[in-house]
């Protein structure tokens, strides 16, 4: 189901309008700042349940929306960017030897 914005003049509150004819049908945003539990699950590949973890032992920031977590982006990349681990610099750097 898609959903049709624009100004109401019959309602005190009105709707959001999208800033094209009232008709038009709003599209979803191009860049997101919040994701689904689901979507971390599979960047982390994870179980969803593991990141459900992450968040309860407050390893990561979320956002509870009902029955649903929200993400931001932003703390998802600074959550992979405290949890990286590099390789030390006496092993070359590079996968000499794995064969």
């Amino acid at each position: 189901m898609r959903a049709i914005v624009g100004i109401s003049s019959s309602s005190p509150i009105g709707y959001l309008s999208s800033g094209k004819d009232a008709n038009t049908p709003m599209e979803p945003p191009a860049n997101r700042l919040y994701l689904t539990t689901r979507e971390v699950a599979a960047r982390l590949r994870v179980s969803r349940r593991t990141v459900r973890w992450l968040i309860r032992t407050q390893q990561l920031s979320a956002q509870r929306i009902a029955d649903e977590f929200l993400i931001e982006e932003s703390d998802l990349a600074t959550f992979i960017g405290a949890n990286t681990v590099f390789p030390p610099q006496q092993w070359g750097g590079g996968m000499a030897g794995w064969t």
